[in-house]
C-alpha cells in the first residue's frame, strides 16, 4: 500500500496501527517518512522509539527519546518510556 507521507496524521496513525499488530518495521518505515520531513515530529520519534525497543534495539530507541525529550523536556510518558527503555536493557544483559 501506497501511503502519502505528506499527510502526517493518517501516517502516524497507521504506524501505530502497525506496531499494534506487531510489526515494527513497517511502524519505523512510516515514521521514517514523516521525520524525512520533519525531524523534529514529536509523535514520529516517540512511535519510532517503541518500535525500535519491540525490536531490542534499546540504544536506537534511547536516541529516538532522547531526541524528543529535548523537544518536550516534561513529557511525562517520555520520562516514563526511557526507563522502561533502560530496565528492558538491563534485562537482557
Amino acid at each position: 500500500m501506497k501511503i502519502d507521507p505528506t499527510n502526517e496524521a493518517l501516517t502516524l496513525r497507521l504506524a501505530d496501527g502497525y506496531l499494534v499488530l506487531g510489526n515494527s518495521q513497517r511502524a519505523k518505515s512510516l515514521t521514517n517518512a514523516i521525520l524525512i520531513r520533519d525531524p523534529n515530529q514529536f509523535d514520529a520519534l516517540v512511535l519510532h522509539a517503541i518500535a525500535s525497543a519491540r525490536e531490542r534495539d534499546f540504544d536506537e530507541a534511547r536516541t529516538f527519546l532522547m531526541r524528543a525529550q529535548w523537544l518536550r523536556p516534561d513529557d511525562p510518558v517520555v520520562g516514563s518510556l526511557i526507563a522502561d527503555v533502560n530496565r528492558q536493557s538491563e534485562a537482557v544483559r
